[in-house]
């Protein structure tokens, strides 16, 4: 079976003063992408607004954010292999990821490449975090997977593309080096996770990338959603929240937060440490009318369901 192509936008996410924070995921079949981006596209023109983002939502342009996020799940419904999911996490416990993944990355830079403290290291480090919680998210998508991710661009985030190591002449790149990386890490976790191709990572201004706003705004109005289950509301909260419930409808009407979230000095916490999963969207509804969609097709009704874990 040829393997089946997505492509996923990344973007990082916080509540207020970031006690818990986290990533948002926008996946969508790659076939599909083109069609989105140039539906986003032309919405952004008709609005006059520069780009979608969740920090810059005004009340006044809830119209062209309630379009973009209309559209987002409109394709999300109609495609198996396609999700929204927010991953939070207490501090304690993202240093104590972030320190497995660095940790992770030294190994096998070492054994690969037979070097402690490479130079590599500092380049690829900062990219295996979140590549590792879309590792467990996306597993089961399809029986063999393939992804291209696009992750917002971030002073923590160097060029994949330069040199960083030689072998018998030949120069190797930092992207090189990710995908085996990943790719190891992968295999190890699941035979079905999601492998990264060439060139599998880019790293992208979210003004140049339709699914990195996506992620974007549907973190941010998830996040504003929950502080609005909880009591903690404001005009805008309020407004981010009811376009979500007007867009997702049964996606996010059944969520509730309160047994995993309370507030610490009017910020949300996490109420027990550790990690939890906000499945804005998951699209596994009817078997698909696309054949190649039909060939993919998980046939694991509920793959990890709607809510929160």
């Amino acid at each position: 079976m040829t393997a089946f192509p997505v492509r996923i936008g990344v973007d990082e996410i916080a509540t207020e003063t970031q006690k818990c924070d986290g990533f948002t995921f926008f996946c969508l079949p790659e076939r599909y992408v083109a069609g989105f981006t140039k539906a986003s596209q032309q919405m952004l023109k008709a609005s006059g607004l520069a780009g979608f983002h969740g920090k810059e939502f005004r009340p006044k342009h809830a119209g062209a954010y309630r379009d973009f996020l209309s559209l987002a799940f409109e394709y999300m419904r109609k495609l198996p292999q396609s999700f929204a999911a927010c991953r939070l996490f207490s501090p304690d416990v993202k240093a104590e990821l972030s320190s497995f993944c660095d940790r992770n990355v030294e190994r096998a830079i070492g054994k690969s490449l037979a070097a402690e403290h490479h130079p590599s290291l500092g380049i690829l480090q900062p990219y295996f975090l979140p590549l590792a919680c879309l590792a467990a998210l996306s597993r089961g998508l399809a029986p063999e997977v393939l992804m291209r991710v696009e992750m917002d661009s971030h002073t923590s985030l160097k060029d994949l593309n330069q040199s960083v190591h030689r072998v018998l002449g030949t120069e190797i790149e930092a992207a090189t080096l990710l995908k085996g990386l990943y790719n190891g890490y992968a295999k190890a976790l699941h035979a079905r996770t999601p492998l990264l191709p060439d060139d599998g990572v880019v790293v992208l201004d979210d003004y140049a990338s339709m699914l990195i706003q996506a992620a974007d705004v549907l973190g941010n109005f998830a996040v504003a959603h929950m502080f609005v289950l909880l009591g903690k509301e404001t005009t805008g909260r309020k407004a981010k929240a009811a376009i979500l419930r007007a867009v997702a409808g049964d996606e996010v009407n059944a969520f509730d937060p309160a047994a995993k979230l309370t507030f610490s000095r009017n910020d949300l916490i996490l109420a027990e440490e550790g990690a939890i999963t906000f499945k804005v969207a998951w699209a596994i509804t009817d078997p698909p009318d696309d054949p190649e969609l039909m060939e993919n097709w998980p046939h694991d009704d509920g793959f990890l369901g709607r809510g929160i874990d």
